[in-house]
């Protein structure tokens, strides 16, 4: 995949692969190695990787793939060549989906283990009988709590 990574980078900028892989720094060959550690990056190849392929170090391709990402954003003609090379891999990026809150039934539909987890502040669970909250935090907490709840419930055992 990385070969191929390369040789759209060739094709959209012009610049050879041995350019790409010197020592040269100049501005078309420094853009074309920012492209290539860019879309190395959009596509999860890890920058250690990248960078050797190149024959380069870690710190370089970390260094390239921030650099890019802001000149991405601010760069008409930079980003219409990025985007090229992602055209001609195939690489349909996907949407972000709206964060969903899941529940699962555990007894009856009226006993839902719900969860409230998100990238931000990590894992949550809520246990909830009906409309009434009967605790959260952890999964294990809840399932836990929700068992002694439907146990207690009444004095009788329910399932």
């Amino acid at each position: 995949m990385i070969s191929k990574i390369l040789k759209a980078v060739t094709v959209a900028t012009s610049v050879s692969e041995t350019l790409i892989r010197s020592a040269c720094r100049t501005s078309e060959v420094v853009e074309a190695r920012g492209i290539f550690f860019h879309v190395c990056d959009i596509l999860e190849i890890k920058p250690k990787y990248s960078a050797v392929f190149l024959g380069k170090d870690r710190g370089t391709a970390v260094y390239f793939i921030d650099k890019h990402r802001f000149a991405y954003l601010n760069n008409i003609e930079l980003r219409d060549k990025t985007n090229k090379v992602l055209n001609s891999l195939f690489y349909k990026k996907e949407e972000p989906k709206e964060s969903e809150v899941t529940f699962k039934p555990i007894f009856n539909e009226e006993f839902k283990i719900i969860n409230a987890s998100s990238r931000y502040f990590g894992k949550c669970f809520v246990g909830m009988v009906g409309k009434e909250i009967v605790t959260y935090g952890s999964r294990v907490k809840v399932i836990n709590a929700m068992l002694d709840y439907n146990t207690n419930r009444n004095g009788k055992i329910i399932i």
